[in-house]
């Protein structure tokens, strides 16, 4: 992916939900806009910190500072605000594709890493909910060895969607494959009153008592791909495909913020 600096609309839309500085103590030298261009330099490049180009400023600060918005949850806040503003101007059709990412072999240790053993690799799932369109809803990371299907009910019940009234904390549907087909996970779907197209695994003999769950299966495989169209575009970002952060909080900031570059090109259209 090539790189690009932010533009007015897309800045106009950002700096709202930036944190504003201190009262006290030392003030700030650094321009955010040119802070948040750094960072994303870094993010689409994947170069060491200290090979970002002077113009941005110090590479120690603007480190600091995508750490700190990161623990404090400020690429979170700039996410949702852009999911709500897309799902309310009509951007996204409001059904949930569930999948998920593992990350090639890192080369540095740290938290939240662990070992797939089925395709033998080291590093962190990424785990995501999208729109019909391929826009992210909500994102969280996970060590490798733990199985996609625990993370179905967090990613719900993580979704919450501002509309200037209440918040939508629930799609219509859910589509996702085999490995979130647990009877966990579709009791919790159906207490919700949520709408699942997630197919049995193949290997599955024993029959659900009473009447049989609808499956559309050309619908399922007419909306699944969108998952995998959105992964293709958050590895287009160097800095996610392989993990250099220690923290679990900065490699999660890069993936929010990988997303908020995703949706700027969209709401900003």
């Amino acid at each position: 992916m090539m790189f690009s600096e932010l533009t007015d609309e897309q800045w106009r839309l950002i700096e709202p939900h930036l944190p504003s500085p201190a009262r006290t103590g030392r003030p700030r030298n650094d321009d955010d806009r040119r802070t948040v261009n750094g960072i994303v330099y870094v993010l689409t490049t994947g170069c060491r910190w200290m090979d970002m180009p002077a113009a941005y400023g110090s590479h120690k600060s603007i480190w600091e500072r995508h750490k700190n918005w990161s623990q404090d949850g400020t690429w979170k806040r700039i996410m949702d605000a852009l999911v709500s503003k897309g799902i309310l101007d009509g951007d996204h059709r409001y059904g949930i594709p569930l999948g998920r990412q593992l990350d090639r072999a890192r080369q540095k240790g740290g938290e939240k890493i662990g070992y797939d053993g089925h395709k033998k690799i080291k590093g962190t799932k990424i785990h995501a909910a999208v729109t019909q369109g391929s826009f992210p809803v909500i994102v969280m990371i996970s060590p490798a060895n733990i199985h996609e299907g625990t993370k179905l009910i967090p990613l719900m019940n993580s979704i919450s969607i501002e509309t200037g009234r209440r918040p939508r904390k629930r799609p219509k549907t859910v589509y996702a494959d085999t490995k979130y087909a647990t009877p966990l996970n579709r009791f919790y779907l159906d207490k919700k009153q949520i709408r699942s197209q997630i197919p049995d695994p193949p290997n599955k003999t024993k029959k659900r008592p009473g009447r049989p769950r609808v499956f559309d299966n050309k619908g399922y495989h007419a909306v699944r791909y969108n998952v995998e169209r959105f992964f293709g575009w958050l590895k287009a970002f160097r800095r996610i495909t392989i993990r250099y952060e220690r923290l679990p909080s900065t490699y999660l900031g890069f993936v929010q913020l990988g997303c908020i570059t995703i949706l700027l090109r969209r709401v900003s259209r």
